[in-house]
């Protein structure tokens, strides 16, 4: 059996009776104390990691299925852009006679098939657009799936959070047991009064209630994290490493980078399509007229350029620079929010890992007191209710000190998540 665990074994065994729980030595006590706190983390080996978990959130994930469904709608335009012509053929036909009016056997059949042809440069701008919006995608991609970490992350600190609170409250209710019959043998020997047996008995119902709300807490975190990954929560995922690296581009930068990059290509076609796409034809004509007793067979080309005005093309590229403009301020605030959020999540890190070690003495302090008024209410020298309340804080501090150990973990997650780093 392994060192820790037979810690555990041992503290367990010896909580059976209330006043042989309270003579363990102190050292004794803070080691269990911290290693309740730690247990949280031991979960059985498993193949399930917390990338597994990330992969299968975002496979429910509807922002990532339409960001799928957008880069489909990206290569169409990449395939317009490479196209010969910006739009599709047109055919036309038409047929004129005076046969209606006063039939002088005049005719005319006309045919025709026309196709808009690419401005200068039109082409190569549509296609850096398309690029760029592909690039975009890939950014936006990679940012969805970081947001989709960090729900996961706290989903499953939230659960380990509830596992140890719950932990915690059972070895209460078991000590409050204890403590209740304790209480009812030395009433029965005329050690104790009524009252006593009645506060052990309020000690126990308070600590069963307080059980049965971390019950529930942990049901609830617990279907939580089913319902964002559909798979059962595994704590040791919840280990992670201080990022080493803080060089790695983060997914938001590049995502409002990419906003920029877009901007500016959206820019350059603007000054392009400063009118709408000439159309070019070849028409073909079948017609007599009113003197002819033959018909007359031409063909010719058909040539439409349409004109560039201001009312058209200064909405457009004023509409153009404001996405500039507004791209390049996201991109500034981006920066100045990941600086931002870097810093507090190195900070809030540091000062977990001050909590926990507080947190760690504290508990070795309650916990020593607690045992000293054991004794003393053993001895007579101290009353029941100040034994139940010793006891109390001590196992306030010890919860305490298991939500500082999971928060050093949240906050070493929270930091991977401000440096842009996946599992």
């Amino acid at each position: 059996m392994p060192r820790t665990r037979a810690v555990v074994l041992a503290f367990t065994s010896a909580s059976v009776g209330f006043l042989m729980f309270f003579q363990l030595r102190v050292s004794a006590s803070a080691i269990a104390s911290a290693v309740l706190s730690l247990a949280v983390f031991a979960s059985p080996a498993s193949s399930q990691t917390l990338h597994d978990f990330v992969e299968a959130a975002a496979s429910r994930n509807p922002e990532l299925l339409g960001l799928s469904g957008r880069r489909d709608a990206i290569n169409a335009r990449q395939f317009a852009a490479d196209a010969i012509a910006p739009g599709a053929p047109t055919v036309t036909g038409s047929f004129l006679t005076d046969q209606i009016l006063r039939d002088r056997r005049q005719r005319e059949a006309q045919i025709g098939i026309s196709t808009p042809i690419w401005l200068l440069g039109e082409g190569s701008a549509s296609r850096r657009v398309a690029d760029a919006e592909l690039t975009r995608s890939t950014t936006q991609t990679a940012a969805a799936r970081l947001k989709i970490a960090g729900m996961v992350r706290e989903s499953l600190a939230e659960f380990a959070l509830a596992q140890a609170e719950q932990s915690l409250a059972e070895r209460r209710l078991r000590d409050a047991k204890s403590l209740e019959a304790d209480v009812a043998r030395r009433t029965a020997a005329r050690e104790a009064s009524d009252a006593d047996v009645l506060l052990a008995r309020a000690e126990r119902l308070a600590a069963d209630g307080e059980l049965q709300e971390r019950m529930l807490a942990l049901k609830q975190s617990k279907l939580d994290f089913e319902t964002l990954t559909g798979m059962s929560p595994v704590l040791a995922a919840l280990r992670e490493t201080v990022p080493a690296d803080t060089a790695t581009p983060h997914p938001k930068l590049g995502d409002a980078r990419g906003a920029v990059d877009v901007a500016r290509a959206n820019i350059a076609l603007a000054e392009i399509q400063t009118r709408e796409n000439p159309d070019i034809g070849l028409i073909a004509r079948h017609s007599r007229d009113t003197l002819g007793t033959f018909y007359n067979n031409s063909i010719g080309i058909e040539l439409r350029i349409p004109l560039a005005t201001a009312a058209r093309n200064r909405p457009r590229q004023a509409a153009a620079q404001a996405e500039l403009t507004e791209a390049t301020a996201g991109f500034a605030a981006a920066e100045r929010d990941v600086s931002l959020e870097q810093s507090k999540a190195r900070l809030a890190y540091e000062n977990a890992v001050t909590l926990r070690g507080l947190a760690a003495e504290r508990s070795k302090v309650l916990t020593r007191q607690a045992s000293l008024i054991a004794k003393s209410f053993q001895g007579g020298q101290a009353s029941l209710r100040e034994t139940i309340q010793a006891r109390a804080a001590a196992y306030e501090a010890e919860t305490a000190g298991a939500r500082t150990e999971i928060g050093v973990a949240r906050a070493r997650s929270r930091l991977n998540q401000a440096f842009g780093v996946m599992p």
